[in-house]
């Protein structure tokens, strides 16, 4: 992502961020939902 951002000019520390944060929401909130998907 950070080659697209400095290839279309745009901030990459703001993609990089923005990506980041979008991981850590997956990874923090992937367990909690599977949890609740196959509750027995």
């Amino acid at each position: 992502m950070g080659i697209v951002a400095l290839t279309l000019g745009a901030d990459v520390a703001f993609v990089l961020a923005y990506q980041l944060f979008r991981l850590f929401c997956i990874l923090l909130a992937a367990p909690l939902l599977l949890r609740r998907r196959f509750k027995r």
